[in-house]
């Protein structure tokens, strides 16, 4: 299959409480359920309200989606990524719609052809290797992007050679209820878990 990675257009959000926001590592918090209403917890809400509100305006999210976050705040050492490396497409083979905010060490975005297979792991080894002739783009801080589906990108390195406190946003659209191990739960939503073991490759939302 053929893909055409373009540089994403973002929206600035300033003025989001990140200094008070304590350290942590939501991943695909469940905040929307099909035709409910948005239940953000309140430690989360400063941070996210302005980015979800966004992100509904958008008219890219239907009544029938859920919505999940994955939010995570760390020290990112030297010359490390402090996420999962390589470069690839979020919601690869799916109909998620998602969208990424960081505040430091943004994304890097492989613009140009890529010729993959429809295969979760042979792609991203084609990805990888692809992606060392593109030229590379790197994304803007206090800013959501939506990732489309052929948006190839990846996590850069912080080579600053000084620790760094980074927070990333994701948020992700879809049809699906995410059903991994590992998924953060939200109290609001009781009745949203997780119930089994994920596949230890990307894109395994749901087992």
């Amino acid at each position: 299959m053929i893909l055409t990675s373009k540089l994403p257009q973002g929206t600035l959000i300033l003025g989001l409480p990140i200094q008070q926001l304590e350290f942590c590592n939501f991943t695909y918090l469940c905040i929307k359920e099909p035709f409910g209403d948005i239940r953000i917890p309140e430690n989360l809400e400063g941070v996210l309200k302005p980015i979800v509100k966004a992100v509904m305006e958008s008219s890219s999210v239907l009544a029938e989606d859920y919505l999940y976050v994955s939010v995570k705040k760390s020290h990112v050492a030297p010359y490390t990524c402090n996420m999962r490396s390589g470069f690839h497409v979020d919601g690869f083979l799916s109909n998620d719609r998602n969208w990424i905010y960081s505040d430091s060490l943004p994304t890097q975005v492989a613009v140009g052809q890529f010729d993959v297979k429809a295969d979760h792991n042979e792609s991203l080894i084609q990805f990888r290797d692809q992606a060392t002739h593109k030229p590379k783009e790197i994304l803007k801080p206090y800013t959501l992007y939506p990732l489309d589906h052929e948006c190839v990108h990846a996590p850069v390195v912080n080579g600053s050679g000084e620790t760094v406190v980074r927070t990333f946003i994701k948020v992700i659209a879809s049809t699906e209820k995410f059903n991994g191990y590992g998924n953060a739960w939200n109290y609001l939503i009781p009745h949203i878990k997780p119930t089994a073991t994920r596949g230890k490759t990307r894109n395994h939302t749901v087992v």
